[in-house]
């Protein structure tokens, strides 16, 4: 990935489109980019494979949006950012594939136990990426009005239109629920390891440095 990301930088500094004191911040962002990308296209692939392209869809969407304003656990390394996002969405595929009749009862529960969390933690802040007074009111207020907006889409969803968009949703919600806590639990326990670079479960870096936060 770094590689990659240091040929294009190059490139670019070749055909004088960036400077060459900029390069290295070019660089990272485009090793992000690429991470992201990675991710995305095996969410997309496994997803045309499974043909649940619609709620996989919904489900990416609604976690990365929620998770980009609640913060929470960041892997140290690509390997553990893109493993965190394999299990999360294989989880969801689980139940939606092989634990049907559960999906009615389990994301019901999903929702009564995660909101609560999200409603008071959230935003979850990480000392690499550290939020002002404002910023933190702001993004708590939007997390809740997220929730709201998830917590009214799942009720409709689940009494009128399908129960696979309902458990999608409150997958997303219980998702963003668990990797809040995570730190949360690591620093009641002495505090989380010292990383130079942090990357969350949906391939980013940091609330502010890109879309998925």
């Amino acid at each position: 990935m770094n590689y990659l990301a240091e040929q294009l930088s190059l490139r670019l500094v070749t055909h004088n489109i960036i400077a060459t004191d900029k390069r290295k911040f070019y660089t990272y962002g485009i090793e992000l980019l690429l991470h992201d990308l990675l991710i995305f296209l095996m969410l997309g692939v496994a997803a045309v494979l499974t043909h649940t392209v619609f709620i996989s869809l919904i489900f990416t969407i609604s976690f990365c949006v929620l998770r980009s304003y609640t913060g929470g656990y960041h892997s140290g390394t690509y390997s553990g950012c893109f493993f965190t996002a394999v299990v999360n969405y294989a989880g969801f595929l689980l139940f939606h594939f092989f634990l049907r009749d559960w999906r009615f009862f389990s994301g019901s529960i999903m929702m009564v136990i995660s909101i609560p969390v999200i409603l008071k933690y959230s935003p979850v802040e990480h000392r690499n990426n550290p939020l002002t007074k404002v910023e933190i009111k702001k993004y708590k207020k939007i997390a809740r009005i997220l929730v709201c907006i998830y917590s009214t889409f799942f009720i409709a969803a689940l009494w009128f239109i399908s129960i696979d968009m309902a458990f999608a949703a409150s997958w997303s919600i219980s998702a963003t629920a668990v990797l809040m806590l995570i730190p949360i639990i690591q620093n009641r326990n002495g505090g989380e390891k010292n990383e130079e670079t942090v990357f969350d479960s949906s391939g980013s870096h940091g609330r502010k440095s890109d879309k998925t936060g």
